[in-house]
Parts: C-alpha cells; sequence; structure tokens
C-alpha cells in the first residue's frame, strides 16, 4: 500500500479518505470550520472557541465515520446546535438577570 507523509512526519495511506478529500489551497479542515463559525459569531476569537467546544462534544465519546466528509459534516452540525445553545442560553440569561438585581434607593 503506497503511502504518503504528512506535515506532522505521520504516514497516511495515500488512498485513504484523508488523501481523497478535496484540499483548498491554504486551508486546512480546521480552517474551513472556523471560517463557519466566524459566519455564526462574526468574530474570529468567538469563532474559535464554538469550534473547540463543537469538536469536544463530537469526539467526547467514541463514534465512527464512514468517511473524513461524515466527520465534517457531524463537527458543523455540532458548531451550529453549540451556536443556538449559546444564544438560548444568553437570552435566558438577559431575561432573568433583571429579576436577581436588588434595587435599593440611592441615598441622597
Amino acid at each position: 500500500m503506497a503511502r504518503s507523509g504528512s506535515s506532522d512526519g505521520r504516514e497516511e495511506p495515500a488512498d485513504g479518505p484523508v488523501a481523497r478529500a478535496p484540499r483548498r489551497a491554504g486551508a486546512g479542515p480546521a480552517t474551513s470550520l472556523v471560517g463557519y463559525a466566524c459566519l455564526l459569531t462574526g468574530n474570529r476569537t468567538d469563532a474559535e472557541d464554538l469550534v473547540h467546544d463543537a469538536i469536544l462534544r463530537t469526539f467526547a465519546r467514541t463514534r465512527s465515520f464512514e468517511n473524513v466528509h461524515a466527520a465534517d459534516a457531524y463537527v458543523r452540525r455540532a458548531i451550529a446546535s453549540t451556536f443556538i445553545d449559546r444564544a438560548r442560553s444568553r437570552r435566558s440569561w438577559l431575561t432573568a438577570a433583571p429579576k436577581f438585581v436588588v434595587r435599593r434607593p440611592v441615598p441622597d
């Protein structure tokens, strides 16, 4: 079986799913996931946090995917779900927070 070297020194099958995946010049899988998350969040820092959390949620349990495209699609769905969960949580907190504020008269 032919093997191709990767930039980090690991060997992977030349005919494996990673080798067959389409590649854009200068863009790896993490870059495209962060780009997708940037569309949702509006900034790179929040997007990187979102991707990190989504990947942790995806691979915290053992999962098997038929190919790299299935794994990518699953992580993208986890990114969207995590973004929606955060937005709902934030909205709930903004609604509930004023109820916890104790209003005291300001002395003159």
